[in-house]
Protein backbone atom coordinates (compact mmCIF):
# COMPACT_ATOMS: atom_id res chain seq x y z
CA UNK A 1 0.00 0.00 0.00
CA UNK A 2 1.87 3.44 -1.20
CA UNK A 3 1.38 6.56 0.91
CA UNK A 4 -1.57 8.42 -0.41
CA UNK A 5 -3.40 4.88 -0.12
CA UNK A 6 -2.46 5.07 3.83
CA UNK A 7 -3.66 9.15 3.93
CA UNK A 8 -6.96 8.46 2.60
CA UNK A 9 -7.66 5.39 5.34
CA UNK A 10 -6.88 7.60 8.17
CA UNK A 11 -8.81 10.28 6.72
CA UNK A 12 -11.71 8.11 6.41
CA UNK A 13 -11.25 6.47 9.45
CA UNK A 14 -11.13 9.88 11.29
CA UNK A 15 -14.58 10.66 9.91
CA UNK A 16 -16.43 7.91 10.97
CA UNK A 17 -14.83 8.83 14.73
CA UNK A 18 -15.72 12.30 14.46
CA UNK A 19 -19.86 11.47 13.32
CA UNK A 20 -20.12 8.49 15.94
CA UNK A 21 -19.35 11.43 18.49
CA UNK A 22 -21.22 13.83 17.29
CA UNK A 23 -24.23 11.26 16.66
CA UNK A 24 -24.19 10.61 20.61
CA UNK A 25 -23.60 14.08 21.58
CA UNK A 26 -27.03 15.16 20.36
CA UNK A 27 -29.11 12.01 21.88
CA UNK A 28 -31.68 13.11 24.44
CA UNK A 29 -30.80 11.52 28.23
CA UNK A 30 -33.00 9.73 30.58
CA UNK A 31 -33.00 10.87 34.11
CA UNK A 32 -33.02 8.53 36.65
CA UNK A 33 -33.47 10.45 39.97
CA UNK A 34 -37.10 12.28 40.76
CA UNK A 35 -37.12 15.63 40.72
CA UNK A 36 -36.55 17.56 43.98
CA UNK A 37 -40.29 18.08 45.69
CA UNK A 38 -39.74 22.08 46.58
CA UNK A 39 -43.26 22.61 48.56
CA UNK A 40 -45.67 20.06 49.52
CA UNK A 41 -48.43 19.76 47.39
CA UNK A 42 -52.04 21.43 47.76
CA UNK A 43 -54.56 19.23 48.97
CA UNK A 44 -58.14 19.84 48.26
CA UNK A 45 -60.82 18.13 50.44
CA UNK A 46 -63.61 16.94 49.07
CA UNK A 47 -66.88 18.91 48.33
CA UNK A 48 -69.25 16.91 50.06
CA UNK A 49 -66.70 16.82 53.09
CA UNK A 50 -69.07 16.64 56.32
CA UNK A 51 -66.80 19.06 59.27
CA UNK A 52 -66.31 17.82 62.27
CA UNK A 53 -68.84 18.21 64.63
CA UNK A 54 -67.50 20.06 68.06
CA UNK A 55 -68.14 18.68 71.41
CA UNK A 56 -70.24 20.36 73.97
CA UNK A 57 -67.57 21.33 76.24
CA UNK A 58 -68.00 20.56 80.28
CA UNK A 59 -69.56 22.48 82.34
CA UNK A 60 -69.60 23.10 86.31
CA UNK A 61 -70.78 26.81 86.00
CA UNK A 62 -71.88 28.40 88.96
CA UNK A 63 -75.34 30.28 88.88
CA UNK A 64 -74.05 34.27 87.77
CA UNK A 65 -76.01 36.67 90.02
CA UNK A 66 -77.52 40.10 88.03
CA UNK A 67 -78.84 42.59 89.63
CA UNK A 68 -81.51 42.47 92.22
CA UNK A 69 -85.21 43.29 91.42
CA UNK A 70 -87.47 45.08 93.20
CA UNK A 71 -90.70 42.80 93.85
CA UNK A 72 -92.87 45.50 95.48
CA UNK A 73 -94.21 46.39 91.76
CA UNK A 74 -97.22 44.91 90.50
CA UNK A 75 -95.50 43.53 87.00
CA UNK A 76 -93.22 41.77 89.32
CA UNK A 77 -95.59 40.37 91.62
CA UNK A 78 -97.08 39.01 88.52
CA UNK A 79 -94.24 36.73 87.51
CA UNK A 80 -93.59 35.48 90.79
CA UNK A 81 -97.63 34.37 90.99
CA UNK A 82 -96.85 33.07 87.27
CA UNK A 83 -99.48 34.80 85.41
CA UNK A 84 -99.32 33.51 81.60
CA UNK A 85 -99.89 37.05 80.47
CA UNK A 86 -96.52 38.66 81.80
CA UNK A 87 -93.33 38.60 80.13
CA UNK A 88 -91.07 40.63 82.92
CA UNK A 89 -88.30 38.85 82.29
CA UNK A 90 -86.98 38.16 78.87
CA UNK A 91 -83.31 36.10 77.00
CA UNK A 92 -82.77 36.79 73.52
CA UNK A 93 -79.39 35.68 71.41
CA UNK A 94 -77.21 37.62 73.43
CA UNK A 95 -79.21 39.73 75.50
CA UNK A 96 -81.22 39.45 78.91
CA UNK A 97 -84.19 41.52 80.15
CA UNK A 98 -86.09 42.16 82.98
CA UNK A 99 -88.74 44.80 84.14
CA UNK A 100 -88.04 46.44 87.65
CA UNK A 101 -90.96 46.79 90.51
CA UNK A 102 -91.38 50.34 89.30
CA UNK A 103 -91.68 48.95 85.66
CA UNK A 104 -88.67 49.77 84.20
CA UNK A 105 -87.29 47.67 81.26
CA UNK A 106 -83.38 46.76 81.76
CA UNK A 107 -81.41 44.97 79.49
CA UNK A 108 -77.92 43.84 79.62
CA UNK A 109 -75.59 41.99 76.67
CA UNK A 110 -74.58 42.84 72.98
CA UNK A 111 -75.33 46.26 72.35
CA UNK A 112 -74.26 46.70 69.01
CA UNK A 113 -77.61 47.73 67.53
CA UNK A 114 -78.60 49.61 69.97
CA UNK A 115 -80.94 46.87 71.63
CA UNK A 116 -79.66 47.68 75.12
CA UNK A 117 -80.70 51.70 74.84
CA UNK A 118 -84.63 51.40 76.59
CA UNK A 119 -83.64 54.23 78.90
CA UNK A 120 -85.93 56.41 77.45
CA UNK A 121 -89.18 53.82 77.48
CA UNK A 122 -91.96 54.40 79.49
CA UNK A 123 -93.31 51.86 82.01
CA UNK A 124 -93.77 48.47 80.70
CA UNK A 125 -95.69 45.58 81.11
CA UNK A 126 -94.19 43.06 79.26
CA UNK A 127 -90.90 42.96 77.15
CA UNK A 128 -89.20 41.09 74.22
CA UNK A 129 -86.05 40.29 72.54
CA UNK A 130 -85.18 39.67 68.98
CA UNK A 131 -81.82 38.86 68.08
CA UNK A 132 -80.94 42.63 67.64
CA UNK A 133 -83.94 44.29 68.57
CA UNK A 134 -86.05 44.77 71.99
CA UNK A 135 -89.94 45.34 72.04
CA UNK A 136 -91.95 46.76 74.69
CA UNK A 137 -95.62 46.88 76.16
CA UNK A 138 -96.79 50.10 78.06
CA UNK A 139 -99.60 50.29 80.25
CA UNK A 140 -101.71 51.93 77.38
CA UNK A 141 -101.09 49.26 75.14
CA UNK A 142 -98.85 50.64 73.12
CA UNK A 143 -95.19 49.42 71.81
CA UNK A 144 -91.99 50.51 72.24
CA UNK A 145 -88.67 49.23 70.45
CA UNK A 146 -84.79 49.70 70.63
CA UNK A 147 -82.32 47.88 68.71
CA UNK A 148 -82.50 46.90 64.61
CA UNK A 149 -84.88 47.89 61.96
CA UNK A 150 -82.96 46.56 58.85
CA UNK A 151 -86.10 43.65 58.60
CA UNK A 152 -88.56 46.76 59.83
CA UNK A 153 -89.14 44.41 62.93
CA UNK A 154 -89.49 47.63 65.09
CA UNK A 155 -91.88 49.08 62.57
CA UNK A 156 -94.46 47.33 63.96
CA UNK A 157 -97.97 49.65 63.82
CA UNK A 158 -100.97 47.96 65.50
CA UNK A 159 -104.39 49.34 65.05
CA UNK A 160 -105.55 48.49 68.25
CA UNK A 161 -104.60 48.66 72.02
CA UNK A 162 -102.14 45.58 72.30
CA UNK A 163 -102.50 42.97 74.86
CA UNK A 164 -99.49 40.80 74.41
CA UNK A 165 -96.13 40.81 72.27
CA UNK A 166 -93.39 38.60 71.12
CA UNK A 167 -90.57 38.66 69.01
CA UNK A 168 -87.98 36.38 67.33
CA UNK A 169 -84.73 36.44 65.59
CA UNK A 170 -85.88 39.79 63.34
CA UNK A 171 -89.53 39.91 63.56
CA UNK A 172 -92.18 41.49 66.19
CA UNK A 173 -96.01 39.82 66.88
CA UNK A 174 -98.52 41.63 68.85
CA UNK A 175 -101.80 40.27 70.32
CA UNK A 176 -104.56 43.30 70.10
CA UNK A 177 -107.69 43.80 72.37
CA UNK A 178 -109.88 42.47 69.44
CA UNK A 179 -108.29 39.64 68.76
CA UNK A 180 -106.08 40.16 65.48
CA UNK A 181 -102.84 39.31 65.42
CA UNK A 182 -100.02 41.65 63.64
CA UNK A 183 -96.37 40.97 62.68
CA UNK A 184 -93.63 43.05 61.14
CA UNK A 185 -90.10 42.02 60.47
CA UNK A 186 -88.96 38.21 58.85
CA UNK A 187 -90.03 34.96 60.02
CA UNK A 188 -91.89 31.95 58.84
CA UNK A 189 -94.82 32.96 60.65
CA UNK A 190 -97.29 33.66 57.98
CA UNK A 191 -100.95 35.26 58.92
CA UNK A 192 -102.90 37.58 56.84
CA UNK A 193 -104.78 40.55 57.98
CA UNK A 194 -107.71 39.03 59.04
CA UNK A 195 -106.00 36.44 61.41
CA UNK A 196 -108.45 36.87 64.38
CA UNK A 197 -108.26 34.61 67.92
CA UNK A 198 -110.64 35.52 70.31
CA UNK A 199 -110.59 35.18 73.55
CA UNK A 200 -106.87 35.25 73.35
CA UNK A 201 -104.72 35.92 76.55
CA UNK A 202 -101.46 35.16 75.97
CA UNK A 203 -98.75 34.92 72.58
CA UNK A 204 -95.02 33.45 71.79
CA UNK A 205 -92.77 33.25 68.99
CA UNK A 206 -89.85 31.68 67.29
CA UNK A 207 -88.91 32.18 64.15
CA UNK A 208 -90.26 28.84 62.96
CA UNK A 209 -93.54 29.68 64.40
CA UNK A 210 -95.97 31.33 66.83
CA UNK A 211 -98.40 30.06 69.30
CA UNK A 212 -101.35 32.00 70.59
CA UNK A 213 -103.03 30.94 74.17
CA UNK A 214 -106.63 31.33 74.60
CA UNK A 215 -109.17 31.75 77.62
CA UNK A 216 -110.46 28.25 77.49
CA UNK A 217 -106.94 26.91 77.87
CA UNK A 218 -106.79 25.79 74.09
CA UNK A 219 -103.68 26.57 71.81
CA UNK A 220 -103.82 28.18 68.47
CA UNK A 221 -100.57 27.79 65.91
CA UNK A 222 -99.60 29.65 63.38
CA UNK A 223 -95.94 29.29 60.96
CA UNK A 224 -94.28 26.36 59.49
CA UNK A 225 -95.00 22.80 61.13
CA UNK A 226 -92.08 21.02 59.01
CA UNK A 227 -91.43 19.22 62.69
CA UNK A 228 -94.03 19.36 63.87
CA UNK A 229 -94.32 22.34 65.76
CA UNK A 230 -97.69 23.10 65.31
CA UNK A 231 -99.78 20.09 66.59
CA UNK A 232 -101.30 21.49 69.33
CA UNK A 233 -105.18 20.83 68.05
CA UNK A 234 -105.72 18.53 71.14
CA UNK A 235 -104.25 20.24 73.69
CA UNK A 236 -106.56 21.61 76.01
CA UNK A 237 -106.76 23.55 79.49
CA UNK A 238 -103.22 24.68 78.90
CA UNK A 239 -102.22 27.35 81.68
CA UNK A 240 -98.94 28.81 79.86
CA UNK A 241 -96.75 28.10 76.19
CA UNK A 242 -93.58 29.07 75.09
CA UNK A 243 -92.32 27.90 71.72
CA UNK A 244 -88.41 27.57 70.37
CA UNK A 245 -86.98 26.65 66.77
CA UNK A 246 -89.16 23.96 65.58
CA UNK A 247 -90.71 23.06 69.04
CA UNK A 248 -93.57 24.08 71.68
CA UNK A 249 -94.20 23.44 75.20
CA UNK A 250 -96.89 23.81 77.32
CA UNK A 251 -98.42 23.50 80.79
CA UNK A 252 -101.82 22.33 81.30
CA UNK A 253 -103.35 23.26 84.94
CA UNK A 254 -102.88 19.84 86.28
CA UNK A 255 -99.21 20.60 86.49
CA UNK A 256 -98.20 18.36 83.10
CA UNK A 257 -95.68 19.35 80.66
CA UNK A 258 -96.38 18.92 77.06
CA UNK A 259 -93.56 19.08 74.31
CA UNK A 260 -93.97 18.45 70.30
CA UNK A 261 -91.91 19.39 67.45
CA UNK A 262 -88.34 18.77 66.83
CA UNK A 263 -86.25 16.08 69.19
CA UNK A 264 -83.29 16.93 68.07
CA UNK A 265 -81.52 17.50 71.46
CA UNK A 266 -83.54 15.52 73.61
CA UNK A 267 -86.43 18.26 74.46
CA UNK A 268 -89.13 15.59 74.18
CA UNK A 269 -87.35 14.40 77.85
CA UNK A 270 -89.58 16.99 79.63
CA UNK A 271 -92.93 15.87 78.12
CA UNK A 272 -95.51 14.18 80.23
CA UNK A 273 -93.20 15.75 83.09
CA UNK A 274 -95.67 16.32 86.49
CA UNK A 275 -96.24 18.24 89.10
CA UNK A 276 -94.73 21.85 87.10
CA UNK A 277 -95.90 25.08 87.65
CA UNK A 278 -94.09 27.32 84.66
CA UNK A 279 -92.64 26.06 81.05
CA UNK A 280 -89.96 28.19 79.46
CA UNK A 281 -88.53 27.55 75.68
CA UNK A 282 -84.84 28.28 74.49
CA UNK A 283 -83.36 28.62 70.90
CA UNK A 284 -82.99 24.52 71.38
CA UNK A 285 -83.67 24.07 75.22
CA UNK A 286 -86.51 23.71 77.09
CA UNK A 287 -87.37 24.02 81.28
CA UNK A 288 -89.55 23.44 83.68
CA UNK A 289 -90.04 24.77 87.09
CA UNK A 290 -91.51 22.52 90.11
CA UNK A 291 -93.35 24.52 92.87
CA UNK A 292 -90.53 24.13 95.19
CA UNK A 293 -88.41 26.39 92.81
CA UNK A 294 -85.97 23.49 91.44
CA UNK A 295 -85.83 23.31 87.68
CA UNK A 296 -85.36 20.66 85.55
CA UNK A 297 -84.06 21.36 81.82
CA UNK A 298 -83.68 19.28 78.48
CA UNK A 299 -81.90 20.20 75.09
CA UNK A 300 -78.73 21.12 73.93
CA UNK A 301 -75.88 22.23 76.66
CA UNK A 302 -73.69 23.78 74.25
CA UNK A 303 -72.15 26.54 76.56
CA UNK A 304 -73.89 25.14 80.30
CA UNK A 305 -77.37 26.80 79.46
CA UNK A 306 -79.09 23.79 80.98
CA UNK A 307 -76.87 23.89 84.42
CA UNK A 308 -79.78 24.37 86.66
CA UNK A 309 -79.47 21.93 88.99
CA UNK A 310 -78.15 23.78 91.80
CA UNK A 311 -80.90 26.78 91.44
CA UNK A 312 -83.38 27.17 94.13
CA UNK A 313 -86.59 29.15 94.70
CA UNK A 314 -87.03 29.48 91.24
CA UNK A 315 -90.28 31.21 90.37
CA UNK A 316 -89.58 32.43 86.42
CA UNK A 317 -86.97 31.38 84.07
CA UNK A 318 -86.07 32.59 80.37
CA UNK A 319 -83.93 31.11 77.69
CA UNK A 320 -82.38 32.30 74.92
CA UNK A 321 -79.73 30.96 72.46
CA UNK A 322 -77.29 29.65 74.39
CA UNK A 323 -77.93 31.02 78.19
CA UNK A 324 -80.63 30.77 80.73
CA UNK A 325 -81.92 33.77 83.45
CA UNK A 326 -83.80 32.70 86.41
CA UNK A 327 -86.02 34.91 88.32
CA UNK A 328 -85.97 33.61 92.60
CA UNK A 329 -88.86 34.31 94.62
CA UNK A 330 -87.11 36.61 96.57
CA UNK A 331 -86.37 38.82 93.57
CA UNK A 332 -82.73 37.76 92.42
CA UNK A 333 -81.99 37.75 88.64
CA UNK A 334 -79.32 34.29 88.22
CA UNK A 335 -77.89 32.69 84.49
CA UNK A 336 -75.87 30.35 83.27
CA UNK A 337 -74.32 29.61 80.03
CA UNK A 338 -72.78 32.09 77.28
CA UNK A 339 -71.34 35.28 78.54
CA UNK A 340 -69.22 36.22 75.61
CA UNK A 341 -71.43 39.54 75.46
CA UNK A 342 -72.28 40.08 78.94
CA UNK A 343 -75.78 38.80 78.79
CA UNK A 344 -75.59 37.30 82.31
CA UNK A 345 -74.54 40.48 83.57
CA UNK A 346 -70.83 40.22 84.51
CA UNK A 347 -70.21 43.67 84.15
CA UNK A 348 -71.83 47.23 85.56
Amino acid sequence: MNRHARFIIMISVALCALVCIMFFAVQPRTLTEAPVQTSAPTQTPAPDAEPTPEAEPASDAEPTPIPTVDTSGKVAQAILENDAQTHAIAAGYANSAWIDGEGRAHIVGDNEYGQCDVSGWPVVTAVALGDRHAVGLTEDGTLVFSGDNAQRQCSLTPTARVTAIAASSYASYALQEDGRLVMAGESEVEWGAESVVENAIAMRASYTHAVVLKNDGTVIAFGSNKRGACDVDGWTDIMMVDCGYDFTIALDSEGTVHVVGQNDYGLEALDGLTGMSAVAAGATECLAIAPDGHVTAAGSNYLGQLDVDGWTDIAAVAAGYRHTIGLTKDGQLVGTGDDAFGQLGLYD
